[in-house]
C-alpha cells in the first residue's frame, strides 16, 4: 500500500491496466472454445429455438390484430366527441370566449399592419420632426432662391 502512493499518475494507469489485463486473459482464453460449443447445439434445440421464435411474432401479430379496431373506434369516438364541441361552443354571432382568451387569439401580423398604419397616419416618429422640418426649410429655400449660377468651364479649341 505505501508503495502505491509514491507512483505517479501515469504509473498507477499502467499498473491497473496490467492488473485488468491479468484477470481477463483467463476468461479471453476460453471465449474461442465457448464459442464453439454454443455452435455445437443438437437439432432438435435449433427446432425449438425457431418454434419459440414463431410463437412470438404470431402473438405480436394477434396482438396487433385485436388492438387495430380498438384503436380505430377510439378515433372515431375522439373525432365525434372535437366536432360535437367546436359546433357547440364555436364562434357564432356572440362571441362566447372569456376576454383573457380573446385577446390571446389576435394574429400578430393584423397588429403589426394597425401599427403600421398607425405611424404612416401620424407622419413619422416624434425623434425625425427635426430632421423632416430642415429638409421642408431647405426644399422651400430652394424653390424661392434663384438658380445658381456657376462660372461656365472654357474650352479650348486649338487648332
Amino acid at each position: 500500500m505505501e508503495i502505491i502512493r509514491h507512483l505517479s499518475d501515469e504509473q498507477l494507469s499502467d499498473m491497473l491496466l496490467e492488473s485488468d489485463m491479468q484477470s481477463l486473459e483467463p476468461t479471453l482464453r476460453v471465449l474461442p472454445e465457448w464459442a464453439q460449443a454454443m455452435t455445437e447445439r443438437p437439432e432438435t434445440f435449433w427446432r425449438k429455438q425457431q418454434e419459440s421464435i414463431q410463437q412470438r411474432i404470431a402473438s405480436t401479430e394477434d396482438r396487433r390484430r385485436h388492438s387495430a379496431p380498438v384503436l380505430a373506434w377510439a378515433m372515431a369516438v375522439a373525432v365525434v366527441a372535437l366536432a360535437v364541441i367546436f359546433l357547440n361552443h364555436g364562434p357564432s354571432g356572440s362571441n362566447s370566449l372569456p376576454p383573457t382568451l380573446q385577446t390571446q387569439i389576435t394574429d400578430p401580423d393584423h397588429e403589426l399592419l394597425l401599427h403600421v398604419e398607425e405611424a404612416v397616419q401620424s407622419g413619422g416618429p416624434a425623434a425625425l420632426e427635426p430632421a423632416a422640418m430642415l429638409a421642408q426649410e431647405i426644399s422651400e429655400h430652394a424653390v424661392l432662391a434663384p438658380t445658381a449660377t456657376y462660372p461656365k468651364k472654357e474650352t479650348s479649341h486649338e487648332n
